[in-house]
């Protein structure tokens, strides 16, 4: 191996361990925040905000262009890049609007604009990951899984309590199962990064014999 890809392997390995880091980090903040039932931490928000646009800038770019899980191509990258910093421009936006003098239908309206965003550009980043070969074969498509589960979890804890007569049991443990889900997902994912990080090729043998040479020939 090559001083070069030796390199490139390292930043590589760096990278996902950056970013698998960051996505723990964001799965434990928001475990903890949900069990401080009704306790209101300041900048928790934007920290957890910080945090999941941290991991997925990482993801997108790596270290010095290596690291990337979807190969650094365009639609990809930037796909991450809105996925990861549309909630702090979330954040931001909502914090910068005087939100008692626009009509409720408005503000709504750019909710799910800003959810329907969210959800497109994850499904570009997720499919372009598997699709790409950054990531070993038997988890390429793991992050397109994990997206389709925790979205339909959460699209079911929000649209079936109000369409079906379910026993208020049931309902509070769907609701808390869609909550749940996106953190552990981003643990699993985290996880696995670490794990998964690109290692360094074993360096080759260095051929120590030393070489015999026979009688020069005879004249």
């Amino acid at each position: 191996m090559t001083d070069a890809s030796a390199t490139a392997v390292r930043d590589a390995r760096l990278a996902w361990i950056i970013g698998g880091s960051l996505f723990i980090g964001y799965g434990v903040l928001l475990l903890a925040l949900g069990a401080m039932t009704g306790a209101a931490v300041p900048g928790s928000g934007a920290i957890a905000s910080a945090v999941w646009a941290g991991g997925f800038l990482v993801f997108a770019f790596g270290v010095r262009r290596s690291g990337s899980v979807v190969d650094r191509q365009p639609v990809g990258v930037a796909a991450m890049v809105v996925a990861g910093v549309l909630p702090v421009l979330s954040t931001v936006l909502w914090w910068i609007l005087p939100a008692p003098a626009i009509d409720s239908a408005v503000l709504i309206m750019i909710g799910q604009g800003l959810a329907v965003l969210m959800l497109a550009s994850l499904l570009v980043a997720t499919i372009t990951i598997g699709r790409s070969a950054a990531l070993p074969q038997r988890v390429r498509w793991l992050p397109l899984i994990a997206f389709a589960v925790v979205s339909a979890a959460q699209i079911l804890g929000q649209f079936v309590p109000s369409a079906t007569s379910l026993p208020a049991e049931a309902m509070i443990g769907l609701y808390f199962g869609s909550v749940l889900l996106t953190p552990l997902a981003l643990l699993l994912l985290g996880i696995l990064a670490i794990v998964l990080a690109p290692r360094e090729a074993p360096a080759a043998p260095v051929d120590r014999t030393v070489p015999v040479y026979g009688p020069p020939p005879a004249d």
